[in-house]
């Protein structure tokens, strides 16, 4: 059973940060209250908490990182981003300085970022053949617990954490299977769940790495805002967004339609949902996703409508994963599962149009036009899982291009993004016909429900 529990503190998903890692002494209680020399006062005893301004220490970071770089391509250090390095010795000091501040007892969470970035750097340009996989969880749980403290979000903290993110997907290894399936038939009634509950992880995790792709919208735009010099000098280069922040950040973008966009400055509520978007397709980062669509504030129509794109989001990841699982689960019982997980993430875009009668109100921004068009993209993707069932298939393109009506008209806005996404309504619609006529076609001809199995993978 330990080594179990401690198999499942290694899986990245939703249940990562509900284990406990950092375990207090249990005298440390008695040990603070004795007295003497050695008590930890101010001259002999515990470490005092560290002080050094932690912006410059991010920044040193890529001096530490391009000097790894630099031993690679001594000849031409121009290429390096950034271009500062460190010597050997000012890298040995470095990496001491932000190891003794994390060692601290109840150390900043922001230090312990530092130190599992240093891991992380020092373990990629290490020669160490075993146990890198316990280095990078390590580095991951320290990144991921800055971003999850208040006013530890920051594009530092981000592209820091999906690098090693990635790097702990590629190098993910977990118990034989051949091990966990003799525990489910030899083991007591706890072990066997657990052992269960490891296999179809040992499928669901690889496809992981494809929900964060480097082609994926998401992930480019996280890399274009981290590059930014107006997003580096702001607080998500340097300080970190607090959820107050975020709240202000909503309240001042509706607070006054008619105020002009403020130029020289970054904008706030994109930032915000390019984070709140990226993490969605994270699983172990669902409680910073959470934290992000809490702050945001009830604002008027579009604040809710910007929480709900979140929750969407997060829904189609559920169901990206479970169409993944369902390659290697092909059961009957999985299937109709998977078909009735898809229609509720249709349903849930369609209850967000009509609870806020998007279909009956101009569409003024983006914000308004975004669940009517993911409505369609759902429908069209999962179109192997819908097609299950024609009929009721037919019914849903029906109701998908009733919605998308709505759009087109945009076609003649003044604004040039909703223009464009009037656009994409007209080709998601030329889409839905398309598939609409496929399935009448196959059903004049004879094919059964068995049909719609791998044969339309491509399609």
């Amino acid at each position: 059973m330990r080594q179990l529990h401690r198999i499942q503190r290694t899986v990245p998903d939703r249940d990562f940060f509900m284990h406990t890692y950092r375990r207090k002494d249990k005298d440390a209680d008695k040990k603070k209250k004795k007295g003497g020399l050695f008590s930890g006062g101010p001259f002999l005893g515990r470490k005092k908490k560290p002080k050094f301004d932690l912006i410059k220490a991010r920044e040193k970071i890529k001096a530490f990182h391009n000097s790894f770089l630099a031993n690679v391509n001594r000849k031409d250090r121009t290429n390096l981003p950034g271009g500062d390095t460190m010597s050997i010795s000012e890298m040995n000091s470095f990496r001491l300085k932000i190891r003794e501040s994390a060692m601290v007892e109840d150390a900043d969470v922001n230090y312990l970022a530092l130190d599992g970035i240093i891991k992380f750097i020092d373990m990629k340009n290490s020669a160490l053949t075993t146990g890198k996989q316990n280095i990078i969880l390590d580095s991951l749980r320290k990144i991921g617990e800055a971003l999850l403290a208040d006013g530890g979000l920051s594009m530092f903290h981000t592209t820091w954490f999906l690098s090693t993110y990635k790097e702990y997907l590629l190098r993910f290894k977990m118990f034989p299977r051949s091990e966990l399936e003799k525990i489910q038939k030899e083991g007591n009634n706890e072990a066997k769940v657990i052992a269960q509950r490891l296999v179809r992880k040992q499928f669901e995790i690889p496809h992981y790495l494809h929900l964060v792709d480097e082609n994926l919208y998401e992930v480019r735009q996280i890399n274009q805002y981290s590059k930014d010099i107006l997003v580096k000098m702001s607080r998500h280069g340097q300080a970190g967004c607090t959820a107050e922040d975020i709240k202000k950040a909503f309240i001042e973008k509706f607070k006054d339609e008619s105020a002009p966009s403020s130029k020289g400055k970054v904008n706030e509520v994109s930032i915000i949902m390019a984070y709140a978007m990226l993490f969605a397709r994270i699983p172990m980062m669902d409680q910073l996703v959470e934290n992000i669509r809490n702050a945001i504030p009830n604002v008027r129509p579009e604040g809710m409508l910007y929480k709900q794109k979140i929750v969407i989001a997060q829904k189609i990841t559920l169901l990206e994963i479970a169409r993944a699982l369902h390659r290697n689960d092909g059961s009957e019982n999985f299937t109709k599962k998977l078909n009735l997980l898809a229609h509720s993430v249709f349903r849930h875009c369609i209850d967000v149009i009509q609870e806020n009668q998007l279909d009956r109100i101009p569409l003024k921004t983006d914000i308004y036009i975004h669940p009517l068009l993911k409505q369609a993209v759902i429908a069209i993707t999962y179109k192997n899982i819908f097609r299950r069932n024609q009929d009721s298939y037919l019914k849903l393109l029906e109701t998908s291009k009733k919605y998308l009506d709505f759009v087109k008209p945009c076609a003649s806005s003044g604004h040039q993004t909703i223009r464009n996404l009037a656009g994409h309504a007209e080709v998601y619609s030329r889409n839905i016909d398309t598939i609409s006529r496929q399935i009448k076609t196959e059903d004049s001809a004879g094919y059964k429900e068995r049909d719609f199995g791998d044969t339309h993978q491509n399609y």
